[in-house]
Parts: C-alpha cells; sequence; structure tokens
C-alpha cells in the first residue's frame, strides 16, 4: 500500500511539473526566431522558421514528405510556392514594407506579378484589418488580427477568400474562416503550437 502511494504522488508530481513545461513550449519573443511547428490534429503539421524580419518560410509535412513550401512575406503574402512539383513565384509590385505593421480598421492592398515573366499575370490581394484579439491555441494564447482577405485576378472584380486570424509575433494565419453556401462559417484553426 506503502509504494502504491509512492507510485501515485510520483505520476502527480511528474503530471504537475509538466503542466508548465507545456506552457514554456509556447513561442515568445526571445524564442519565435528559432523557429516553431504548429498542428492541426493528424492531417497538417507546419515547420514555421523565420529568415530575417520580414521573411517567413513554411514547410509542410505529411509523414516524412514535403507537400509544401512556401517563402511569405510577413506570413501573409507568398512570394513562392512549391507544391507537388509545381512552383509559382510572386513578384511584389508595392512595397510590402510600408503596408506594416498593420492597424485595425485599415485596409491594405499589394499587386504582384504572378507566373512566369513575359506570361505574369497580375493579382491584386487585399487585406481588410478588423479588431485585435486573443486566441488559445493549446495551451498557448496568441494575440491576432482578424482579417478579410479579397484576391483579384487581371481586370477581375476582387473576389472574398476567406477569413484569417494573423498572429503579427508568429508571423503565422493562425485559423481560417471559410463561407458556406448556406451561410455558415467553417473553421480551421491549428490545435497545437511549439518551439522546436
Amino acid at each position: 500500500m506503502t509504494s502504491s502511494l509512492a507510485v501515485l504522488a510520483g505520476v502527480l508530481v511528474l503530471a504537475a511539473a509538466s503542466i508548465p513545461c507545456a506552457a514554456q513550449d509556447c513561442p515568445t519573443a526571445e524564442t519565435v526566431g528559432r523557429g516553431f511547428i504548429a498542428e492541426r490534429g493528424t492531417a497538417a503539421k507546419v515547420e514555421v522558421q523565420h529568415l530575417d524580419a520580414t521573411l517567413v518560410q513554411t514547410t509542410w509535412r505529411s509523414g516524412n514528405a514535403v507537400i509544401l513550401q512556401t517563402l511569405q512575406f510577413q506570413g501573409l503574402f507568398d512570394l513562392d510556392r512549391q507544391e507537388g512539383g509545381r512552383r509559382t513565384t510572386s513578384r511584389p509590385k508595392t512595397d510590402l514594407a510600408k503596408l506594416f505593421p498593420l492597424q485595425a480598421g485599415k485596409e491594405i492592398a499589394a499587386e504582384f506579378e504572378t507566373g512566369p515573366t513575359g506570361q505574369a499575370q497580375v493579382t491584386t490581394v487585399r487585406l481588410i484589418v478588423k479588431d485585435p484579439a486573443t486566441i488559445d491555441v493549446g495551451p498557448c494564447k496568441v494575440d491576432v488580427f482578424a482579417l478579410d482577405r479579397f484576391i483579384a485576378r487581371g481586370a477581375a472584380p476582387p473576389e472574398f477568400v476567406n477569413g484569417e486570424l494573423y498572429s503579427p509575433l508568429l508571423k503565422l494565419v493562425v485559423a481560417k474562416d471559410f463561407k458556406n453556401p448556406d451561410g455558415t462559417v467553417t473553421r480551421t484553426q491549428y490545435d497545437k503550437i511549439y518551439a522546436r
């Protein structure tokens, strides 16, 4: 009986010790530059690396296979995308640095030439920045801006793509809201995020 109590006490001590460790694994301003991983169930795992103050590289994996790699400006605008053997490059025509930092109530727009030189299409990405909020991603508290994303290709009018919850610290969209035909909204969100 005494050994059972000792084992139970040991298990409780280990469990209690693991709670602060989980919180410490959350990326912070001090650790985010070393990279981190975000997961959604078993379907999506992305490794995020800040290459400098503005460029973010993401590597999506399924098991050991890389299924998508991106290079993004501030985690919001694709500059290079490699998926299934296809590579898409977007060259900014807008000075992207002037669009940051984001401010609630503002609308920003950026033009890109997407595709091979000589055959490139002009794409305009428009983001409406809404109120800031704090959301839970697993045990982590993440400060985000709500955004609405619109894209216009060529002379076509802009089309709503989705709503997003974007973390300026992580330089990552941590959740997306998609409108269903019946008017409801489906959210996809990471459920785990941790420092490497």
